[in-house]
């Protein structure tokens, strides 16, 4: 059954005042943030002590304690993550789905598996693969096609479809007969779609075009492995996106283990590593600090949200009419939509295993800097579910749980100032402290304090930058290049990471909340245009 209620234009439409009201308010906070932090140094040089500045300053501290508490959360939470990562690498995730075990650590997840499965078999599941795509080259998706052919997992239970664009026809044309020559009979069922352009309601490309492909052809899926809706997991993947071998193992194995598993979504961890080693430094700090952000969320309590590449069953994708083709990130949006479809009997899962896609990287540093600055102003776009949640909350009052909503959109409100103030706060008071610092309670100096916090925050990138360097495929590298990066890392980035993070996160969010501010959102999704290093020559 369509639910219309969870579409954003029904929202809109509904609460069209207090909707545009509150997508005010993040850029209008965040504005006020760094406009106080600025303005109290210049009131102090100009009137230097009063009780008005000092609450400034103490406001200021108290903003930074804030962030150093959030950088200990990420540090312990990022430790756990890897440790449930390697812990999941070690395990037989194909004999535990045929019910064998060697060890009491594989028989406990078995009982948990027999204990959740709901009637379901791993030898039952299929897994539905849905690849967008939109002037990727060929040897793009070959490189994505073949990861799922090595895949452990049966592959006469997987099921591709290449999500092709209209509007990219010619580029189709020259690419999916080798593409079909070498994969069709790879695969159990393996098609491609062709997505019409400018349907006028869509916002066009990615998700529209996702749940175009979806839509045509899950009767046909259904058909075609004789099965049922509940026994098909639909995964969505980036065209870049390269899947662990038994990331299917393992995502069927949390599918069956999972209580009340048709109201879940289940999130992979995603490092940005297929090409990390070629792309500029800039986008390598900001890939580090997107896998950051995937893996704390990961092991979070109910803080984890859909992020690209994730799955869901199609038993619940049909009830939700699939995804929304009427926002910009759909991914994020998918999880709310989900929440408020099914009256908050929703949560986001982790799967224990890696999955692996581009860093920013394109023909040359200038295109590659305007990617990356586009690719998070498009992610800052999911601002828009502050007022989407809270309008849901008024049109849902009887249904929603109170509590538990009024904790999705507070953090989800602290979560988009913080990204689009955080840097800039940081930077503005870290530099005019050094140009002229600030005297309070006697012998103490603003300054003195600040320096204390941004040493602590210093240790905590380096000691998160060498964990995730850690996990990144050095196997591609010679010993000498391996000793080069390296060294070029853990000097390079304690310098330079706080001008990218204000250039490439900070300033795309806060730009991005202005234009929402000033009714100005993004018509259509922005493709990150995907580039190998022997491409971009």
């Amino acid at each position: 059954m369509m639910k219309n209620f969870i579409e954003i234009s029904f929202i809109k439409n509904k609460y069209p005042k207090l909707f545009r009201i509150i997508l005010f308010l993040p850029g209008l906070a965040s504005i006020t943030i760094i406009s106080v932090t600025a303005g109290g140094y210049f009131f102090y040089l100009q009137w230097y002590y009063n009780d008005i500045i000092l609450t400034i300053w103490l406001l200021i501290i108290a903003y930074y304690l804030r962030w150093i508490i959030r950088w200990l959360e990420y540090i312990s939470f990022i430790l756990y993550a890897l440790f449930k990562i390697k812990k999941f690498e070690k395990i037989n995730f194909e004999k535990i789905l045929k019910w064998e075990y060697t060890n009491l650590e594989e028989k406990k997840l078995i009982k948990k598996m027999k204990e959740n499965q709901e009637n379901l078999n791993a030898y039952e599941i299929v897994h539905r693969c849905l690849i967008p795509t939109y002037k990727e080259s060929e040897s793009i998706l070959q490189d994505t096609l073949s990861n799922l052919v090595k895949s452990n997992f049966d592959k006469n239970k997987i099921a591709v479809t290449i999500c092709w664009e209209e509007a990219d026809k010619e580029n189709f044309l020259k690419i999916i007969q080798n593409l079909e020559k070498k994969f069709k009979n790879k695969f159990w069922f393996f098609n491609y779609t062709i997505h019409p352009k400018w349907i006028p309601w869509e916002i066009p490309w990615k998700w529209a075009n996702i749940k175009y492909a979806a839509k045509q052809t899950y009767q046909k899926i259904l058909k075609h492995f004789n099965t049922t809706p509940e026994k098909v997991l639909v995964t969505t993947l980036d065209a870049d996106t390269n899947v662990d071998k038994e990331y299917f193992n393992i995502l069927t194995y949390t599918y069956l283990s999972t209580p009340n598993k048709k109201y879940k979504s289940y999130q992979p961890l995603i490092f940005f590593f297929n090409n990390f080693w070629d792309a500029p430094f800039f986008s390598k700090a900001v890939s580090l600090g997107n896998s950051y952000w995937i893996l704390f969320n990961t092991t979070k309590n109910k803080w984890l949200r859909n992020f690209s590449t994730h799955a869901q069953p199609l038993d619940a994708l049909i009830e939700l009419d699939f995804w929304s083709n009427e926002t910009i990130v759909e991914d994020w949006h998918q999880y709310r939509r989900s929440y408020f479809g099914f009256y908050w009997n929703h949560e986001c899962v982790p799967v224990y295993t890696k999955v692996y896609q581009d860093a920013n990287l394109n023909k040359n540093i200038l295109l590659t800097a305007k990617a990356q600055y586009n690719q998070m102003r498009r992610w800052a776009h999911w601002a828009e579910d502050i007022s989407y949640s809270v309008c849901q909350r008024i049109y849902n009052f009887k249904q929603l749980n109170f509590r538990r909503t009024l904790y999705e959109v507070l953090r989800l409100t602290e979560g988009h100032i913080m990204w689009a103030s955080l840097h800039f706060v940081l930077s503005i008071w870290f530099w005019l402290t050094l140009i002229k610092d600030i005297k309070f309670f006697s012998q103490n100096s603003l300054g003195k304090v600040l320096s204390i916090f941004l040493g602590i925050s210093l240790i905590f990138l380096l000691l998160t930058t060498i964990l995730n360097i850690l996990l990144s495929p050095w196997y591609k590298l010679s010993k000498k290049e391996k000793i080069i990066e390296f060294l070029k890392f853990i000097t390079l980035y304690p310098i330079f990471i706080w001008p990218i993070l204000v250039i490439f996160s900070g300033l795309p969010a806060l730009h991005t909340q202005i234009m929402l501010m000033l009714g100005k959102p993004m018509k259509k999704f922005n493709v990150t245009i995907k580039v190998r290093k022997n491409e971009s020559i």
